[in-house]
């Protein structure tokens, strides 16, 4: 009889000093995972927003293709005006296609370094939980 009231003693006693630890430690890791959804989350965007990006740049570059044929139908016909026109034109698009496609490529970057800070936090979440349960 003594033996149980032992047993029981020592259980309620462990119950009631772990279960604020435990409780903290819950939250912390319901915070970590909430973080790690919300940079998921962050990142997918990131990488629809990159997709956007190149599908207008890409669009761009056919634009820019088929002003290079007009102008190069407006030269073998010999309307030289509307080639300097063209010409003019068609280096405006090519300085505004290069601003963009380094845009693009910083935001690629910027993704690619998300991508890696997310991949490094899952990694210490799963850590942490694991040294969580050896604990236990």
């Amino acid at each position: 009889m003594n033996t149980v009231k032992l047993f029981l003693a020592v259980g309620l006693t462990s119950a009631i000093l772990a279960s604020p630890l435990a409780v903290a430690q819950q939250d912390d890791t319901s915070k970590d995972v909430q973080d790690i959804k919300q940079d998921k989350q962050q990142f997918h965007q990131d990488q629809k927003a990159l997709i956007d990006a190149r599908k207008d740049r890409n669009q761009e570059r056919r634009e820019m293709n088929q002003e290079r044929a007009k102008l190069h139908r407006d030269k073998a016909a010999g309307d030289t005006t509307a080639v300097q026109a063209d010409q003019q034109a068609l280096q405006t698009d090519k300085t505004e296609l290069a601003k963009d496609q380094k845009a693009v490529r910083e935001d690629a970057e910027k993704v690619r370094s998300d991508r890696k800070d997310l991949k490094a936090d899952r990694r210490d979440l799963r850590k942490d939980r694991k040294a969580r349960r050896k604990a236990h």
